[in-house]
């Protein structure tokens, strides 16, 4: 019978598959790349925002076009970071594929692991990987394997953290642990507070893990402390250069936003300026982006205000943000 590999741990640290069925290996070649996350991806999310505005699921529909904004940035990163994370554990690239994670998650409509970022594919996912197996395990096993945890971290019912709060710190503080797995919500109760904060002061990788879930475990030191964000993998663009006939160089889209209005109930038409590259998306008027769309390295001023049917030293000023913003440059 083929092996079969479960789902978690999750991100893989090897894309090798060759003796069976890998279920991490075959969930990162199918949703952890630009050709997913800036197709398949985008569409799913792009009609899921839709849903939410019309349903008036505010919450939802924010995050929603958090998740389709992101998905700009994580197509031209993510395969980078996933061989940063395979050759090195690297801190940095977790933080890109733990949003990358949020972003497919939010996409495909499926739950998310109760330990870290990690999206936890549905029942019809799982079994049609091992549908051409003879004899297949049960889903469960599919997910979590036989549970074993890797080395160094202990796991407790949350229950338990209480009455096991000075064993668990004294591992922590003497190296023989570097994290603890809570299973089950930490109650709300000063005494659990107080026990997961000394976890925290003692655990060299305690915060690493309940951000990243197992994966933080295998961070190195540095980074476990670090604990980089999805924020700081993201920078401005560098502006273009002005000339009297521009190119875009980033995508402009119309959409509901922004996302903090979006989230209150108070949708409005927001142009968005999104890069195929590590920067962060910039919300802008609309008249920008419809800007945007007009210039093709032919058009000067005076034609595109043509096309717009709008003032030609109104255009010129919206031309130089666009450079300034690096969302347009000179042609040659």
């Amino acid at each position: 019978m083929s092996a079969i590999r479960p789902l978690m741990p999750f991100p893989p640290r090897s894309l090798d598959e060759p003796d069976g069925v890998d279920l991490a290996v075959r969930l990162w070649r199918e949703c952890f790349g630009r050709s997913f996350l800036s197709g398949p991806a985008r569409v799913l999310l792009e009609q899921r925002l839709a849903l939410a505005v019309d349903a008036a699921d505010w919450d939802r529909a924010a995050l929603l076009l958090e998740a389709f904004i992101d998905s700009w940035a994580l197509a031209a990163t993510v395969e980078d970071a996933g061989e940063a994370w395979r050759e090195g554990a690297a801190a940095a690239a977790l933080a890109v594929l733990a949003r990358a994670s949020e972003v497919v998650r939010l996409a495909r409509g499926w739950a998310s692991l109760p330990h870290g970022p990690w999206c936890l594919p549905d029942d019809r996912w799982l079994e049609a990987q091992v549908a051409n197996l003879t004899v297949a395990p049960a889903v469960e096993t599919l997910r979590w394997g036989e549970g074993r945890l890797p080395a160094g971290v202990r796991a407790v019912k949350s229950e338990q953290l209480v009455p096991r709060r000075s064993e668990l710190a004294r591992a922590l503080a003497r190296g023989e642990i570097r994290a603890v797995l809570v299973r089950g919500a930490v109650p709300e109760v000063a005494q659990a507070q107080l026990a997961l904060g000394e976890l925290r002061l003692e655990g060299s990788h305690q915060r690493a893990l309940e951000r990243f879930g197992l994966a933080g475990s295998e961070l190195d030191p540095h980074g476990a402390r670090l604990l980089p964000s999805w924020a700081d993998a993201l920078g401005p663009a560098a502006a273009g250069v002005s000339g009297p006939r521009l190119r875009a160089r980033c995508e402009g889209r119309f959409l509901p936003g922004p996302i903090t209005a979006l989230a209150a109930g108070r949708p409005q038409r927001v142009g968005y300026l999104l890069w195929d590259g590590p920067v962060r998306a910039l919300a802008v008027a609309p008249v920008a982006v419809a800007v945007l769309h007009v210039i093709d390295g032919q058009r000067d001023t005076d034609a595109v205000a043509s096309q717009l049917g709008g003032p030609p030293d109104q255009v010129q000023e919206i031309l130089d943000e666009l450079v300034g913003l690096g969302a347009a440059s000179a042609v040659g």
